[in-house]
């Protein structure tokens, strides 16, 4: 049983969290490029080595960003797995990945799509991280029961399905945002998705 955060572990993660918020919305006010660690904590109202006590610099927001919506997915989990069939989970699961893209806004996003082409630490082929373990844990079952088409392998599946989620989610940052990208990532994940239902198998 895990046990329950004291108070002060509370209002260190509240604190934590407050930076982040801060961080997200001066970036996507101003650009990534012309905010400072000393405006997000004026901003925040704390101190510069309160923001440094939980982050490292100004690209652990960044950095913090690809956990959050870790957390984010793992707290919608129970919400799809109520639905019974897994091509609608998928459906499900890129639509809320295309609500958090939206809510972290464009400039944001365009700055961590940045970060992974100029870090050695890439976050988005990490497959040890739960956006693609969960995802990969419903293409798998959906495979075992008959609902999803069993010949291309559960890993590969998944990897294309975040792939195609994270190109549209590229195109809506060059598109400065012009369209709702949840709305338009689940219409493009019914048309994908088609092609893995069961009648589509290769081996039949």
């Amino acid at each position: 049983m895990t046990a329950k955060p004291t108070s002060r572990q509370l209002q260190a993660q509240r604190t934590k969290q407050k930076i982040f918020d801060t961080a997200l919305r001066l970036i996507n006010t101003c650009g990534y490029d012309h905010v400072n660690v000393e405006q997000i904590c004026k901003e925040a109202g704390i101190s510069i080595g309160g923001f440094y006590h939980h982050f490292k610099n100004k690209d652990g927001i960044i950095v913090e960003s690809f956990k959050q919506i870790d957390t984010f997915i793992e707290k919608m989990l129970p919400k799809i797995r109520e639905l019974p069939n897994a091509l609608d989970r998928i459906v499900y699961y890129l639509t809320l990945f295309g609500r958090y893209v939206a809510n972290q806004g464009v400039d944001f996003t365009s700055q961590l799509m940045k970060s992974e082409l100029s870090t050695e630490e890439k976050f988005t082929l990490n497959k040890e991280r739960a956006i693609f373990t969960l995802l990969h844990d419903i293409v798998r079952e959906g495979q075992e029961k008959g609902q999803l088409r069993p010949d291309i392998p559960a890993e590969k599946v998944t990897a294309d399905l975040l792939r195609f989620a994270r190109g549209i989610a590229i195109h809506w940052c060059i598109s400065r945002g012009s369209y709702d990208l949840e709305q338009d990532l689940a219409q493009a994940a019914r048309l994908y998705t088609i092609g893995l239902r069961p009648e589509h198998n290769s081996h039949q």
